[in-house]
């Protein structure tokens, strides 16, 4: 979206370099690509700004027992969000790169789980 409607700003904008928009936030039923919900943010706004506030307002208006599974790109990544999705049970499949993933693998401390054999992992 682009124009000089109030809240729009410059951001990102591959097709307009430099004009003004809007960085929408938006959630979609998976099956029926129903949108459950959408704000319009500024369009200098980062990818992850009031996405825990967005995810709390979107399980308010859902039933208690219906489980989500959040899928979004790297720039979601945040400890909040996870947080928050962990606290309420439902899933998350967010893609994100991590430089350095065999050193912060093998920094970390890891034990047996019991009943289940102990392999190693290549990576």
């Amino acid at each position: 979206m682009c124009g000089t409607q109030a809240g729009a700003a410059k951001g990102y904008n591959p097709k307009k370099k430099g004009a003004l928009s809007y960085h929408p936030q938006l959630a979609f039923l998976a099956g029926s690509k129903e949108i459950l919900q959408a704000w319009f943010r500024t369009g200098s706004a980062y990818t992850s700004n009031g996405v825990v506030e967005f995810v709390k307002q979107l399980l308010a208006h859902l039933p208690n027992r219906m489980r989500i599974i959040v899928r979004a790109d790297s720039g979601y990544f945040v400890g909040a969000l996870l947080d928050l999705l962990d606290a309420f049970g439902h899933g998350y499949l967010i893609k994100v790169k991590l430089k350095n993933l065999v050193a912060l693998l093998t920094q970390q401390q890891w034990r047996a789980i019991p009943g289940q054999p102990v392999g190693t992992v290549h990576i």
